[in-house]
C-alpha cells in the first residue's frame, strides 16, 4: 500500500499487488512497475485516474486512459511514447512495426464508463479495480464507448 494523493484533506492509498502485472501483445512485455514509474514522470499532477490498456484494433497498440489533463493529449502521448521506448522489447516492437504509437484518451467519464461496462459484464462493484496497466486487451465495444466520450468532451 502507498500514499498517492490527498482528496479534501483525506489521504488516498493505492494497493500494490504482490506480483508484477505484465502486458504482452506482441512480445513487448510491459511491467506494471515500469508503467507506474513512467506515468509518475508525466505532467499529470491533477489526474487521478490513469490506466494504460492494450488494444488490438485496428492494429496492436496501447492507450492511456485518463480522467483529466492540463496539456493536450497528443503532447502527453509523445512523452509517454518516448518513455515507453526505454523498454528494449517495446522499442523493438515499434521498430518492427508490430505496435503502433501509444494514444491518450481524456474524459472525466472514463472511470464511470469502465465501471458500468464491467458491472454489466457480470462483475460485482466490490470486485472492480482499475489497474495502472491492464494485462488483457480492451474489448472493441468498450473502446468505442470510451472514444465517443472523449469526442463529446472536446
Amino acid at each position: 500500500m502507498r500514499f498517492t494523493h490527498l482528496y479534501l484533506n483525506t489521504p488516498c492509498l493505492e494497493f500494490i499487488g504482490r506480483q508484477k502485472e505484465v502486458s504482452d501483445l506482441v512480445g513487448e512485455k510491459l511491467h506494471s512497475e515500469f508503467v507506474r514509474e513512467i506515468l509518475e514522470t508525466l505532467p499529470l499532477e491533477e489526474t487521478y485516474f490513469k490506466s494504460l490498456v492494450p488494444v488490438k484494433h485496428p492494429k496492436e497498440h496501447y492507450i492511456l486512459l485518463i480522467d483529466t489533463a492540463k496539456i493536450h493529449p497528443d503532447k502527453i502521448a509523445l512523452q509517454l511514447e518516448e518513455s515507453l521506448q526505454k523498454s528494449y522489447h517495446y522499442h523493438r516492437a515499434r521498430l518492427l512495426e508490430q505496435l503502433q504509437a501509444v494514444e491518450v484518451l481524456v474524459s472525466s467519464k472514463i472511470p464511470e464508463i469502465l465501471s458500468l461496462y464491467k458491472t454489466n459484464s457480470g462483475k460485482k462493484w466490490g470486485d472492480l479495480k482499475h489497474d495502472i496497466l491492464a494485462t488483457q486487451p480492451i474489448e472493441k465495444e468498450l473502446l468505442i464507448q470510451l472514444k465517443q466520450a472523449c469526442l463529446i468532451n472536446r
